[in-house]
């Protein structure tokens, strides 16, 4: 895989981050300074569209407030994500991987972002996939193909494909630039991911309820899950 900074709070999973911040291990401000610089470090992969780091550090002092409070956590509390480019984030460009949306910032927030914003989550950043999420390989997104941290293990080189659409998240997850992510599945494009990057989904949000404000022609059977290295639940 590709080398990357790597402190051992990137290696943690989502619960291990969690738990470790509730119970003083580290700060949440820790975490998400550690994943910030595994982002800044691994632009070659092109798994984010933007990244936020003030977003994340902002929200990670949220957090450390909260308990220094006494306050509940909520069950992502501490944890920094990346948030697939499909969903709507207010203030934050959202461009569904297209040209034709570049620039343009929502005055509203995704339900499936709310969700984890509300349960303690912060944003790394825009994660990279196929144009409007019509793609398996992550090679229609306007702003670049993602590359998959993974290599051959014949000793070849080659560039490989991350599966899509949701191929950033994968690769940033795989990559240890998040220890999470959002993506989406269409019956085939989320498994393909996940199989390429030896990861698991986690349905922990929406399953296949009622989704709002999200930038593709989703299907009946369509599922938001987050992608994670670790098995299990939350």
């Amino acid at each position: 895989m590709t080398n990357l900074t790597d402190p051992n709070l990137t290696e943690l999973g989502v619960a291990a981050i969690r738990d470790g911040v509730a119970a003083g291990d580290f700060t949440a401000v820790e975490v998400a300074e550690a994943f910030n610089a595994n982002v800044a470090a691994a632009s070659a992969l092109n798994a984010f569209i933007v990244a936020t780091p003030e977003a994340a550090v902002d929200a990670a002092k949220a957090v450390d407030a909260k308990r220094a409070a006494g306050q509940p956590l909520g069950k992502m509390g501490g944890v920094p994500i990346g948030m697939k480019d499909l969903f709507a984030t207010t203030g934050v460009q959202t461009t569904a991987a297209s040209h034709m949306l570049e620039g343009f910032k929502p005055q509203y927030e995704s339900t499936v972002s709310q969700k984890l914003w509300d349960a303690g989550a912060g944003m790394l950043g825009k994660l990279n996939l196929d144009q409007f999420a019509m793609g398996s390989s992550n090679e229609t997104s306007y702003f670049g193909t993602v590359i998959s941290p993974w290599r051959r293990n014949d000793g070849g080189n080659a560039a490989l494909a991350p599966g899509g659409s949701s191929g950033g998240s994968s690769a940033a997850v795989s990559a240890r630039l998040a220890p999470a992510a959002t993506g989406t599945d269409d019956d085939f494009a989320r498994l393909s991911s996940r199989a390429r990057n030896a990861e698991y989904a986690i349905f922990a949000y929406i399953g296949i309820s009622a989704i709002v404000l999200v930038f593709e022609l989703l299907e009946l059977t369509g599922i938001v899950d987050l992608m994670s290295l670790t098995p299990g639940p939350l």
